[in-house]
């Protein structure tokens, strides 16, 4: 009886170890978050950063092909039926606005504007609106040396617009899941490849711009920048003939919070910072909504830089051999004893 006992007590540990070493049922992973970076944002905030406070003439050169490019960009999207809206502003300590060069070029630029640090609430309240959710991210504006806030958004139709009466929730496979999402319905003639590698279409928007898709093929683990070099194909190299096809693309909306990307610019291609009050850091927050009307996006860039103390190593000053001294009223700057020590007692060493 007792070597039964034991029988089944053993039986019930193996079997209460069994359930705890299963994972409840449909547990999911948390997977790779969605991705989205704006780098016409960050090459722009890097030319003002170097012409604001040049280490060499180049900075300045590359800030005005950046400006060019800037307002060719706003030309298109506006001449496309489109919305551009910008606002820059650099806050800068009395010090480095003096120091800052070429400030009446940069403003033509970039339709930039500089000025101090706001003391009253009303200016606090404009930093605030213009950091968003990102002043979490960044020190209390007084340990601040500059703060540069670069917000736009941008609205683009489709050249074709999708039928906003075909809607549909299809299932998307996900890395983790699947889901039924709004899925948008076009034909139209396209440009796109369909090899064993992946699917690539290129969706046209009014004024050259163009929305490009990579579908690699379903159950391949692809990992955000590592895979987007089909992508960034140039535009000779692209596929030039046109298809009819019939398009089915998710309804898709991305909201990406503040993050630090200062130390991601050399992935993305873009040109370091060769500035004498380099970025603590540059924070970026980005937002996509893909609708069957076209496209609406928003992104905030920043750079700052806070109050740089520099704590020297003490000194060592070691007092071991003969030495003068004075005993001083330091108000009337009187010696009241002076002396000389040649000896000290104490143990003598060998």
């Amino acid at each position: 009886m007792n070597s039964y006992a034991r029988r089944f007590r053993m039986m019930l540990v193996l079997s209460a170890s069994l359930l705890v070493s299963i994972a409840p049922a449909g547990a999911v992973e948390p997977g790779p978050p969605n991705e989205l970076y704006d780098l016409p944002g960050l090459r722009r905030m890097v030319a003002i950063v170097n012409a604001l406070f040049p280490a060499t003439r180049t900075s300045l050169d590359a800030a005005r092909s950046c400006g060019t490019a800037e307002a060719a960009r706003r030309e298109r999207v506006l001449s496309a039926g489109g919305r551009w809206g910008d606002e820059t502003n650099a806050y800068l300590t009395p010090s480095l606005r003096t120091a800052a060069a070429n400030t009446a070029e940069l403003t033509a630029l970039f339709g930039l504007t500089i000025d101090a640090f706001p003391t009253d609430d009303a200016g606090r309240r404009h930093i605030d609106a213009l950091l968003g959710d990102d002043r979490r991210l960044i020190p209390p504006n007084g340990a601040l040396d500059y703060l540069i806030v670069s917000n736009w958004s941008l609205s683009l139709p489709w050249l074709v617009p999708f039928d906003a009466q075909a809607t549909r929730p299809s299932p998307f496979f996900g890395r983790m899941r699947t889901t039924n999402v709004p899925s948008m319905h076009v034909v139209a003639s396209l440009a796109y490849t369909d090899t064993a590698a992946g699917t690539f279409v290129i969706i046209p928007l009014r004024g050259g711009f163009s929305l490009r898709i990579f579908e690699p093929p379903r159950g391949q683990v692809f990992h955000g920048r590592r895979s987007w070099s089909p992508l960034l194909t140039p535009a000779p190299e692209l596929p030039a003939a046109m298809h009819p096809v019939a398009l089915q693309l998710p309804k898709f909306q991305i909201v990406q919070p503040g993050r630090s990307v200062l130390d991601q610019l050399t992935s993305f291609g873009i040109q370091s910072i060769h500035s004498r009050a380099t970025p603590d850091d540059i924070i970026q927050s980005a937002t996509l909504d893909v609708t069957e009307g076209g496209l609406a996006a928003t992104s905030r860039t920043i750079a700052y830089t806070t109050h740089k103390v520099r704590v020297l190593p003490p000194k060592l000053l070691v007092v071991d051999h003969e030495f003068l001294f004075a005993v001083m009223d330091e108000q009337q700057h009187e010696p009241l004893l002076l002396g000389s020590v040649y000896d000290l007692p104490g143990t003598p060493r060998s």
